[in-house]
């Protein structure tokens, strides 16, 4: 909820207030979720995916009885990202009233693009629709697998904890955003949360004509070629043989060898849950802010324990993002300094 009402307010500058919505279940969220499983079959057969892009969303939602439980699930997020579009499209001085730029304010000036020419219809609602998915399940499944990692040590979230008051004394003075990066331990929890993010998709790159050396062989140019980011971030090679533990002081003992020689850390240069290179994430920075603000607020505002999800709950398929088939994560949050559990 809280990185989907952030990438809409970056993208159309119309927070949906998804925050707010009962059980945090905003249509537009179930809609997303349930239509995950829909998106390997259509990058694997392309055909089908251009004839269900090809029928109007708002066609379908008009024809189908009951359409917002009844149609398919993709159609209803194609619908709702439409209707945020439109009103964009239909009145754009509106986004003269938000409060900063938005991707829309440079995807709508046509002084933006080397044609001089605004994208269509139809590509302006694929970047829209590709900007949602990825600005809002990205950032999300990284604050749900820290939590989840979190919550089963509760001494590191009391080192956290302590480490924000030393920044974050009276909880209704929120501290800076640079106040935040620079908090060692805070730092580094996030960094394993990214380092445990759930995604299995090779991130692909075409070969230059004249070939290149990869891993000791020649590959032809022309070839495409891809790493998935687990083949890095759970490689025994790169993080010792507990690669596969979440323990966010490896990164304080590799800054602390880095400051010994007088260099940068050793594992930040494995890192890469936004890839790397001239096609690597464009949202990173905005990702870093949400990551440091969620994780922060959450352990200052509340004792946080896990409310019966279990590992298998924690399970996840690949479907480009992660799919969650089983219960999703719930915990207890109890306000500091208070008796009352939410």
């Amino acid at each position: 909820s809280y990185t989907l009402d952030t990438i809409m307010c970056f993208t159309f500058g119309n927070c949906i207030n998804a925050l707010d919505a009962p059980a945090f279940s905003d249509p537009l969220i179930l809609a997303m979720d349930a239509s995950l499983r829909m998106l390997p079959f259509m990058k694997n057969f392309p055909m089908i995916r251009e004839l269900i892009f090809a029928v109007p969303p708002a066609l379908v939602m008009r024809l189908i009885p009951n359409a917002q439980k009844l149609a398919p699930r993709l159609y209803q997020v194609r619908d709702l990202v439409q209707q945020q579009l439109q009103v964009v499209l239909n009145c754009p001085s509106k986004l003269d009233n938000v409060p900063h730029e938005t991707l829309f304010h440079r995807m709508l000036d046509p002084e933006c693009y080397r044609s001089k020419e605004v994208l269509n219809m139809t590509e302006l609602h694929d970047e829209g629709f590709t900007l949602i998915f990825a600005g809002a399940n990205t950032v999300a499944d990284t604050l749900l697998m820290g939590h989840w990692h979190a919550m089963q040590n509760q001494t590191l979230l009391t080192q956290l904890r302590s480490e924000l008051l030393t920044i974050w004394p009276d909880v209704e003075k929120q501290p800076s955003l640079t106040d935040l990066e620079n908090l060692p331990l805070l730092t580094a929890t996030i960094k394993e949360s990214l380092r445990f993010i759930p995604s299995g998709v090779s991130l692909t790159r075409v070969v230059p004509p004249g070939g290149a050396m990869i891993s000791g062989k020649h590959i032809p140019g022309g070839t495409v070629v891809g790493m998935a980011i687990l083949h890095v971030h759970q490689s025994a090679e790169v993080w010792g043989k507990d690669a596969l533990v979440f323990r966010p002081e490896r990164w304080l003992e590799s800054a602390e060898q880095a400051n010994s020689r007088n260099g940068k850390s050793e594992l930040d240069h494995w890192l890469v849950p936004f890839s790397r290179g001239p096609r690597m994430c464009f949202g990173m920075n905005l990702a870093w802010a949400e990551l440091y603000i969620a994780f922060a607020t959450m352990i200052r505002h509340f004792d946080l324990t896990i409310d019966g999800t279990t590992e298998e709950d924690m399970q996840w398929r690949e479907c480009i993002a992660a799919y969650y088939p089983n219960r999703h994560l719930h915990a207890w949050c109890r306000p500091v300094g208070s008796g009352n559990m939410t």
